[in-house]
Protein backbone atom coordinates (compact mmCIF):
# COMPACT_ATOMS: atom_id res chain seq x y z
CA UNK A 1 0.00 0.00 0.00
CA UNK A 2 1.60 3.07 -0.88
CA UNK A 3 0.28 7.13 -2.35
CA UNK A 4 3.24 7.62 -4.33
CA UNK A 5 1.49 10.79 -5.78
CA UNK A 6 -1.20 12.71 -3.95
CA UNK A 7 -3.55 15.27 -5.56
CA UNK A 8 -4.46 18.16 -3.13
CA UNK A 9 -7.20 20.64 -5.41
CA UNK A 10 -7.22 23.95 -3.21
CA UNK A 11 -10.05 27.00 -3.72
CA UNK A 12 -8.28 29.35 -1.10
CA UNK A 13 -11.53 28.52 1.10
CA UNK A 14 -11.48 27.83 5.21
CA UNK A 15 -12.06 23.94 4.24
CA UNK A 16 -9.03 23.78 1.64
CA UNK A 17 -7.22 24.87 4.50
CA UNK A 18 -8.44 22.61 7.00
CA UNK A 19 -7.87 20.03 4.84
CA UNK A 20 -3.98 20.78 4.43
CA UNK A 21 -2.56 18.88 7.86
CA UNK A 22 -4.96 15.46 6.94
CA UNK A 23 -2.27 16.01 2.91
CA UNK A 24 0.89 16.71 5.03
CA UNK A 25 0.74 14.04 7.96
CA UNK A 26 -0.26 11.48 4.84
CA UNK A 27 2.25 12.49 2.78
CA UNK A 28 4.62 12.01 5.50
CA UNK A 29 3.48 9.13 6.76
CA UNK A 30 3.57 7.49 2.91
CA UNK A 31 6.56 9.68 1.41
CA UNK A 32 4.06 10.82 -0.90
CA UNK A 33 4.91 13.68 -3.12
CA UNK A 34 1.94 16.33 -2.68
CA UNK A 35 0.42 17.75 -6.56
CA UNK A 36 -1.02 21.12 -5.34
CA UNK A 37 -3.59 22.40 -7.86
CA UNK A 38 -5.95 25.55 -8.62
CA UNK A 39 -8.23 25.68 -11.29
CA UNK A 40 -8.88 29.39 -12.33
CA UNK A 41 -12.61 30.06 -13.50
CA UNK A 42 -13.56 32.56 -16.50
CA UNK A 43 -17.00 34.32 -15.75
CA UNK A 44 -19.26 34.34 -18.42
CA UNK A 45 -19.74 38.67 -19.38
CA UNK A 46 -23.21 39.82 -18.42
CA UNK A 47 -25.50 40.37 -21.30
CA UNK A 48 -26.12 44.54 -21.31
CA UNK A 49 -26.91 47.69 -23.30
CA UNK A 50 -23.12 48.64 -22.67
CA UNK A 51 -20.50 46.78 -23.88
CA UNK A 52 -17.77 48.50 -21.37
CA UNK A 53 -20.44 46.07 -18.49
CA UNK A 54 -18.37 42.70 -20.12
CA UNK A 55 -14.84 44.54 -20.35
CA UNK A 56 -14.97 45.69 -16.90
CA UNK A 57 -16.04 42.48 -16.34
CA UNK A 58 -12.84 40.77 -18.00
CA UNK A 59 -10.45 43.33 -16.74
CA UNK A 60 -11.80 42.04 -12.88
CA UNK A 61 -11.43 38.16 -13.73
CA UNK A 62 -7.94 39.13 -14.93
CA UNK A 63 -6.78 41.26 -12.10
CA UNK A 64 -8.36 38.22 -9.98
CA UNK A 65 -6.52 35.66 -11.74
CA UNK A 66 -3.01 37.69 -11.73
CA UNK A 67 -3.63 38.00 -7.75
CA UNK A 68 -4.67 33.98 -7.19
CA UNK A 69 -1.44 33.07 -9.33
CA UNK A 70 0.92 34.93 -6.98
CA UNK A 71 -1.04 33.57 -4.20
CA UNK A 72 -0.37 30.52 -4.92
CA UNK A 73 3.20 30.50 -5.78
CA UNK A 74 3.50 30.29 -1.76
CA UNK A 75 0.55 28.67 -0.42
CA UNK A 76 1.42 26.29 2.55
CA UNK A 77 5.26 27.05 2.05
CA UNK A 78 5.04 26.43 5.75
CA UNK A 79 2.63 23.58 6.04
CA UNK A 80 4.50 21.36 3.71
CA UNK A 81 7.62 22.18 4.96
CA UNK A 82 9.71 19.09 4.17
CA UNK A 83 7.81 17.44 1.92
CA UNK A 84 7.26 17.20 -1.87
CA UNK A 85 5.65 20.07 -3.68
CA UNK A 86 4.70 20.63 -7.12
CA UNK A 87 2.25 23.05 -8.37
CA UNK A 88 -0.19 23.39 -10.99
CA UNK A 89 -2.26 26.15 -11.89
CA UNK A 90 -4.55 26.28 -14.88
CA UNK A 91 -7.95 27.53 -16.38
CA UNK A 92 -11.16 25.17 -17.39
CA UNK A 93 -13.81 23.29 -15.84
CA UNK A 94 -12.41 22.19 -12.06
CA UNK A 95 -14.00 18.66 -12.34
CA UNK A 96 -12.57 17.86 -15.79
CA UNK A 97 -9.04 19.42 -15.11
CA UNK A 98 -9.11 18.35 -11.61
CA UNK A 99 -9.88 14.08 -13.55
CA UNK A 100 -7.09 15.08 -16.50
CA UNK A 101 -4.71 15.84 -14.22
CA UNK A 102 -5.12 12.47 -11.84
CA UNK A 103 -4.87 10.54 -15.15
CA UNK A 104 -1.74 12.38 -16.93
CA UNK A 105 0.13 12.78 -13.60
CA UNK A 106 -0.74 9.30 -12.56
CA UNK A 107 -2.36 9.93 -9.16
CA UNK A 108 -2.37 7.57 -6.51
CA UNK A 109 -4.83 9.45 -4.55
CA UNK A 110 -7.18 12.82 -4.87
CA UNK A 111 -7.51 14.62 -1.38
CA UNK A 112 -10.18 17.45 -1.05
CA UNK A 113 -12.67 18.83 1.37
CA UNK A 114 -16.44 18.74 0.88
CA UNK A 115 -18.55 21.54 1.63
CA UNK A 116 -21.04 20.81 4.31
CA UNK A 117 -21.94 24.35 5.80
CA UNK A 118 -24.97 24.61 7.89
CA UNK A 119 -28.18 22.22 8.07
CA UNK A 120 -29.05 23.05 4.47
CA UNK A 121 -26.01 22.83 2.63
CA UNK A 122 -25.02 19.89 4.82
CA UNK A 123 -27.23 17.45 2.74
CA UNK A 124 -25.51 18.42 -0.56
CA UNK A 125 -21.85 17.68 -1.80
CA UNK A 126 -20.20 20.48 -4.02
CA UNK A 127 -20.36 19.91 -7.65
CA UNK A 128 -16.91 19.51 -8.16
CA UNK A 129 -16.38 16.75 -5.40
CA UNK A 130 -19.27 14.60 -6.97
CA UNK A 131 -17.59 14.98 -10.54
CA UNK A 132 -14.74 14.12 -9.33
CA UNK A 133 -16.02 11.26 -7.28
CA UNK A 134 -18.20 9.67 -10.12
CA UNK A 135 -14.92 9.93 -12.47
CA UNK A 136 -11.96 9.43 -10.88
CA UNK A 137 -9.90 6.00 -11.83
CA UNK A 138 -7.80 6.39 -8.24
CA UNK A 139 -9.17 6.34 -4.84
CA UNK A 140 -10.63 9.84 -3.40
CA UNK A 141 -10.21 11.23 0.09
CA UNK A 142 -12.87 13.14 1.10
CA UNK A 143 -13.21 15.17 4.30
CA UNK A 144 -15.97 14.56 7.00
CA UNK A 145 -19.21 16.30 5.65
CA UNK A 146 -19.07 18.75 8.66
CA UNK A 147 -19.31 21.95 9.95
CA UNK A 148 -15.73 21.63 11.73
CA UNK A 149 -13.39 19.39 9.48
CA UNK A 150 -10.68 18.91 12.18
CA UNK A 151 -12.92 16.30 14.29
CA UNK A 152 -10.30 13.52 14.20
CA UNK A 153 -6.42 13.93 14.31
CA UNK A 154 -4.64 13.87 10.87
CA UNK A 155 -2.08 11.57 12.05
CA UNK A 156 -2.19 8.11 11.90
CA UNK A 157 -5.45 6.04 11.30
CA UNK A 158 -5.43 3.77 14.80
CA UNK A 159 -9.25 2.48 13.82
CA UNK A 160 -10.39 1.96 10.16
CA UNK A 161 -13.75 0.98 9.22
CA UNK A 162 -14.75 -0.67 5.68
CA UNK A 163 -18.36 -0.96 4.51
CA UNK A 164 -18.86 -3.42 1.84
CA UNK A 165 -21.50 -5.14 0.12
CA UNK A 166 -22.18 -9.05 -0.79
CA UNK A 167 -21.52 -8.68 -4.18
CA UNK A 168 -17.63 -9.67 -5.87
CA UNK A 169 -16.81 -6.02 -6.42
CA UNK A 170 -16.19 -5.44 -2.83
CA UNK A 171 -14.17 -8.01 -2.68
CA UNK A 172 -11.57 -5.64 -4.37
CA UNK A 173 -12.69 -2.89 -1.49
CA UNK A 174 -12.42 -5.56 1.28
CA UNK A 175 -9.04 -6.08 0.04
CA UNK A 176 -7.91 -2.84 -0.51
CA UNK A 177 -8.97 -1.90 3.76
CA UNK A 178 -7.01 -4.99 5.02
CA UNK A 179 -3.66 -3.65 2.92
CA UNK A 180 -4.20 -0.10 3.79
CA UNK A 181 -4.62 -1.39 7.53
CA UNK A 182 -2.03 -3.48 7.44
CA UNK A 183 0.33 -0.90 6.76
CA UNK A 184 -1.28 1.82 9.21
CA UNK A 185 -1.36 -1.46 12.04
CA UNK A 186 -5.08 -0.18 12.41
CA UNK A 187 -7.75 -2.25 13.80
CA UNK A 188 -10.28 -2.64 10.89
CA UNK A 189 -13.76 -3.85 10.87
CA UNK A 190 -16.74 -4.40 8.56
CA UNK A 191 -19.99 -2.49 8.16
CA UNK A 192 -22.94 -4.28 5.89
CA UNK A 193 -26.61 -2.97 5.76
CA UNK A 194 -29.64 -5.46 5.13
CA UNK A 195 -33.60 -4.19 4.87
CA UNK A 196 -34.77 -7.07 7.06
CA UNK A 197 -33.42 -8.98 10.66
CA UNK A 198 -33.78 -12.29 9.10
CA UNK A 199 -31.02 -11.98 5.70
CA UNK A 200 -28.14 -11.30 9.15
CA UNK A 201 -27.29 -15.02 8.99
CA UNK A 202 -27.07 -15.10 5.44
CA UNK A 203 -25.47 -12.08 5.07
CA UNK A 204 -22.74 -13.16 7.26
CA UNK A 205 -21.93 -16.38 5.08
CA UNK A 206 -21.86 -14.04 2.17
CA UNK A 207 -19.85 -11.50 3.93
CA UNK A 208 -16.71 -14.18 5.03
CA UNK A 209 -16.99 -14.56 1.06
CA UNK A 210 -16.42 -10.91 0.13
CA UNK A 211 -13.41 -10.52 3.50
CA UNK A 212 -11.77 -13.66 3.06
CA UNK A 213 -9.63 -16.02 5.17
CA UNK A 214 -7.57 -13.13 5.96
CA UNK A 215 -9.94 -10.92 7.18
CA UNK A 216 -12.63 -13.51 9.20
CA UNK A 217 -10.95 -12.57 12.38
CA UNK A 218 -12.26 -8.91 12.07
CA UNK A 219 -15.55 -7.47 13.70
CA UNK A 220 -18.67 -7.42 10.97
CA UNK A 221 -21.49 -5.49 12.10
CA UNK A 222 -24.39 -6.40 10.13
CA UNK A 223 -27.18 -4.25 11.16
CA UNK A 224 -31.15 -3.28 9.94
CA UNK A 225 -31.44 -0.49 7.85
CA UNK A 226 -30.03 2.42 4.78
CA UNK A 227 -26.68 2.16 4.50
CA UNK A 228 -25.73 5.27 5.35
CA UNK A 229 -26.94 5.35 9.14
CA UNK A 230 -25.30 1.96 9.56
CA UNK A 231 -22.14 3.43 8.78
CA UNK A 232 -22.13 6.35 10.68
CA UNK A 233 -23.84 4.57 13.94
CA UNK A 234 -20.63 1.59 13.02
CA UNK A 235 -17.82 4.61 12.45
CA UNK A 236 -19.35 6.10 16.01
CA UNK A 237 -19.33 3.41 18.00
CA UNK A 238 -15.95 1.83 17.00
CA UNK A 239 -14.64 5.74 16.91
CA UNK A 240 -13.39 5.53 13.38
CA UNK A 241 -10.39 7.54 11.68
CA UNK A 242 -10.83 7.06 8.39
CA UNK A 243 -14.18 5.21 6.48
CA UNK A 244 -13.31 3.01 3.07
CA UNK A 245 -15.86 2.32 0.81
CA UNK A 246 -16.22 1.30 -2.78
CA UNK A 247 -17.29 3.30 -6.25
CA UNK A 248 -17.77 0.59 -8.73
CA UNK A 249 -16.49 0.61 -12.19
CA UNK A 250 -16.81 3.01 -14.94
CA UNK A 251 -18.50 0.63 -17.02
CA UNK A 252 -21.09 -0.79 -15.28
CA UNK A 253 -24.64 0.63 -14.21
CA UNK A 254 -24.01 3.49 -11.82
CA UNK A 255 -20.54 4.37 -13.24
CA UNK A 256 -18.05 4.67 -10.27
CA UNK A 257 -20.74 5.53 -8.11
CA UNK A 258 -22.97 3.69 -5.78
CA UNK A 259 -26.18 4.42 -5.47
CA UNK A 260 -25.47 5.14 -1.71
CA UNK A 261 -22.00 6.49 -1.93
CA UNK A 262 -23.04 9.93 -1.83
CA UNK A 263 -25.41 9.72 1.16
CA UNK A 264 -22.67 7.55 2.88
CA UNK A 265 -20.09 10.38 2.16
CA UNK A 266 -22.48 13.49 3.76
CA UNK A 267 -23.47 11.39 6.92
CA UNK A 268 -20.01 10.44 7.86
CA UNK A 269 -18.82 11.26 11.14
CA UNK A 270 -14.49 10.90 9.66
CA UNK A 271 -13.16 11.48 6.56
CA UNK A 272 -13.91 8.31 3.63
CA UNK A 273 -11.52 7.32 1.22
CA UNK A 274 -13.70 5.51 -2.10
CA UNK A 275 -11.79 2.98 -3.98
Amino acid sequence: MTFERVLFPVDFSDRSRETAPYVRELARRFDSEVLLMHVLQFVTPPYGPAPETGYLVVDQMQMLHEQRRQEFETLFEDEFAGIRVRRNITEGDPAHEIIDCATTERISLIMMPTHGYGPFRALLLGSVVAKVLHDAACPVWTSAHTEEVLTHPPQAWRRILCAIDTNADDIRVAKWACELATEENAQLCFAHAIHDESLSANAHDKLGEVIGPSARDRTVTVAVGHPEDVVREAAAKYQADLVVIGRGVIQKRLGRLRSRAYAIIRESPCPVISV
